[in-house]
């Protein structure tokens, strides 16, 4: 869980949620729909976002992207 007590609360509520949708694995219904939410912050420029979503499987695949200037680098 986040360490900012509010995000904390998002994180958990949005888990509670997104699970009543019982969308399940894959689409195929149930349950669980959603295993964890983690909620970051960061100061950042209003024309700028970062959202990371994974679904359906967890493989703990993951790559970075940073665009500096123009300069395009990956992690």
């Amino acid at each position: 869980r986040s360490s900012v007590k509010e995000l904390a609360k998002l994180e958990q509520d949005l888990l509670v949620d997104l699970n009543k949708l019982e969308i399940g694995p894959m689409g195929f219904g149930g349950k669980t729909t959603v295993l964890e939410v983690f909620i970051g912050s960061q100061d950042r420029h209003p024309a700028t976002f970062f959202v990371s979503v994974s679904y359906t499987c967890w493989a703990f695949r993951r790559k970075t992207m940073t665009i500096n200037n123009g300069e395009v680098k990956y992690d």
